[in-house]
């Protein structure tokens, strides 16, 4: 094991490189934050549109959102993004980073605890089919066809999670509230779920020695904005629907916690549709 991480540098334990390509040089995302910073610094005509389309504090009810109309409030913004969590030298404990590092040294305790089980066994890059995009290596396809269809549901709540980023991104607060809610509420508990699921056998002999559980793939094959004009929030809330009423579907063909996760999925996916035809309560 690496040497522990020192005060001045916690990242000196770290590797250096992956055994995979990469397109950055950037050792953590603190860095690639400083060059996207600098980026904004260079190039002072960069920010376009206004203001009109910034998410204010209190339309996402959140008071330390800042918008971005000018280079120092994009500085204050990627500021404010590195100190709570994504690491720089003097982070602090409680950050993402902080966490991540927190467990990295929790890992070297394995050895002393025999019965510690910091993971399941999941396979490492489960996918439901392949895709045009599918030119590295490691991916795994699910074979067990109860899998395959929550796999696909928790895919498509994904979709509809991107599309109201889409809209909270052109100023609709309302879309940004709900896809916070859909990304805590419906898809975290369901990525949980799918590591309690198995992959399913293809016969193979390999597929014996390795991980029986799979896990969340976040697949998007063509994905698109959604379309311009006021109906757009409409086919959302369809898609919406849709996913609720397949959730209900399959919560009818498992059972245990599998089951509650997907009829608990299902209500929020209606309440939300129904919030955004109606808009907040």
């Amino acid at each position: 094991m690496a040497d522990a991480p020192t005060a001045k540098d916690p990242f000196a334990h770290l590797p250096l490189t992956l055994d995979r390509p990469s397109a950055t040089s950037h050792r953590t995302i603190a860095e690639l934050y400083a060059a996207i910073a600098q980026a904004f610094r260079d190039l002072p005509d960069v920010i376009v549109g206004g203001g009109a389309s910034q998410l204010t504090p209190g339309a996402f009810d959140s008071p330390q959102l800042v918008a971005v109309t000018d280079v120092p409030a994009a500085l204050t913004a990627i500021d404010m993004i590195v100190e709570q969590g994504e690491g720089r030298p003097d982070d602090e404990p409680d950050s993402h980073l902080g966490a991540y590092l927190a467990i990295l040294a929790e890992l070297d305790t394995i050895g002393d605890r025999p019965n510690f089980q910091p993971a399941r066994d999941v396979a490492a890059n489960p996918l439901s089919r392949l895709h045009r995009d599918n030119n590295y290596p490691g991916w795994r396809l699910i074979h067990d066809s109860g899998t395959r269809d929550v796999n696909d549901l928790v895919n498509q709540v994904y979709g509809s999670v991107l599309d109201l980023v889409w809209l909270s991104a052109h100023g609709d607060s309302l879309a940004a509230r709900l896809s916070v809610r859909l990304m805590t509420g419906v898809l975290a508990p369901l990525a949980d779920t799918m590591t309690l699921l198995p992959m399913g056998d293809d016969g193979s002999p390999g597929e014996r020695n390795r991980p029986d559980r799979a896990g969340p793939s976040f697949e998007l094959d063509g994905w698109r904005p959604p379309m311009a004009g006021p109906g757009r929030a409409t086919v959302i809330r369809e898609n919406l629907l849709e996913q609720a009423a397949r959730a209900s579907e399959l919560a009818g063909k498992h059972r245990g916690a599998v089951a509650s996760a997907l009829a608990d999925a299902a209500g929020a996916l209606a309440a939300s549709a129904s919030t955004l035809l109606t808009g907040p309560a």
